[in-house]
């Protein structure tokens, strides 16, 4: 009798032990759900689920890279890069920091390129469609749209924006320099290998931020070039779309 008490006291104390730290853990994840509803956030899963962005988070005091359907409701906050460049994608989270050297940006050296005509945008619009709507992932970006409208396929060269009019226009990107084919193809995760896009065919990238004129270069596969633009309208426009 004396051997059996003590180890009735450890049962129970591990059992009790077992249920904190059920309790703490259904905290975490719903505090974690909370703050993605509130921030207007998808949770992990749905950046998971998109193979353009690589999903990084921090457990047991080291970076991990999360797998393709990997539980991270845990997850107070997470950092995610594009898979094609490596870049920062996006900061998910109250807290949330990237993984050492993630570069924010990449910067190429192209110039930045002179303020196409109005009759060149207007015929680059009947080849290619441009919209853009609210982004599915987070609240504060957009989802911009290129729909390939022509009988032939085209890929992008470069791509970037202008601010203000006229006279007084001048070439506004982040880096300094324009976009280009590279990160195209991550950010519009372009699914055929060299980056063009087929016939009817419409490649997002759902991150996009920015206002402005925003102007696509696109070439054909006999080497014609042409260009597209379209003016992001104001996130508070699309809300409750």
């Amino acid at each position: 009798m004396d051997t059996v008490e003590p180890v009735s006291g450890v049962l129970v104390a591990g059992a009790m032990g077992l249920l904190l730290a059920f309790l703490v853990g259904l905290q975490l994840r719903r505090r974690a759900a909370a703050r993605a509803a509130a921030s207007g956030d998808d949770p992990v899963d749905a950046w998971l689920a998109d193979r353009r962005f690589v999903v990084h988070a921090r457990r047991r005091g080291r970076w991990v890279t999360l797998r393709r359907g990997e539980d991270g409701s845990d997850l107070p906050w997470f950092a995610v890069t594009y898979e094609g460049t490596g870049e920062l994608a996006a900061l998910v989270g109250t807290g949330a920091h990237p993984p050492p050297h993630t570069p924010y940006l990449l910067t190429g050296d192209r110039a930045p390129p002179p303020l196409p005509e109005e009759s060149e945008l207007e015929a680059g619009a009947r080849r290619v469609q441009v919209h853009f709507d609210r982004s599915p992932l987070k609240a504060d970006r957009l989802l911009a749209s290129l729909t390939n409208q022509s009988d032939t396929p085209i890929r992008v060269i470069w791509f970037g924006a202008w601010t203000g009019y006229g006279d007084l226009a001048r070439f506004d990107t982040v880096t300094g320099h324009p976009f280009d084919a590279v990160q195209f193809r991550a950010w519009y995760a372009v699914p055929e290998a060299e980056g063009w896009v087929a016939p009817g065919e419409t490649v997002e990238d759902p991150l996009h931020h920015g206002g402005g004129l925003w102007v696509w270069a696109f070439e054909t596969p006999t080497g014609e070039s042409f260009v597209v633009g379209g003016r992001p309208p104001p996130i508070r426009a699309l809300r409750g779309r």
